[in-house]
C-alpha cells in the first residue's frame, strides 16, 4: 500500500469499527458518517460496505486501499481533513477502551483510534 493511503485506510477501518457500536461516541459516529457522505457523493466507486462488514480484514483494507487509488480520493484535502476529524473524535467502548485498528503494509504497522500511530 501507498505511505499515504495505508493510514487512510486504518483511519476508515477504526471508524467503521467503532461507528456500527452502539456505545460509539457521537463524535465519532457523525465524523465517519461525514466521510461515508462525502465518498459516496465525490468518489461513487468506493464502496465501504466491505470494510464495514470486517474492518480488521487485511483483504478488505487492500481493496479499499485500491478503491482509493484509484478514484483519486487519496490525494484530495476534503478527504484528509474529514480523517484528521475521525481521527480526533474520541472513539471509546463502555469499557474505556480505545477502538483500533490496525494495518499492517511490508513490515510497517498503522494503527487508527483515538490516536493515529505509525509504526516503522
Amino acid at each position: 500500500m501507498d505511505p499515504v493511503i495505508t493510514p487512510i485506510v486504518a483511519a476508515i477501518a477504526a471508524g467503521a469499527a467503532a461507528g456500527l457500536k452502539e456505545d460509539a461516541t457521537q463524535a465519532a459516529r457523525d465524523a465517519y458518517s461525514a466521510i461515508k457522505s462525502f465518498l459516496k457523493r465525490e468518489y461513487s466507486k468506493v464502496n465501504l460496505s466491505p470494510i464495514e462488514e470486517k474492518p480488521g480484514s487485511p483483504a478488505r483494507q487492500a481493496a479499499l486501499a485500491e478503491d482509493l487509488a484509484e478514484a483519486g480520493a487519496d490525494r484530495d484535502p476534503e478527504l484528509h481533513r474529514l480523517i484528521d476529524a475521525l481521527v480526533s473524535a474520541t472513539v471509546v467502548n463502555q469499557g474505556g477502551q480505545n477502538i483500533t485498528v490496525t494495518v499492517k503494509d511490508q513490515g510497517k504497522a498503522y494503527t487508527a483510534g483515538r490516536d493515529q500511530h505509525f509504526h516503522g
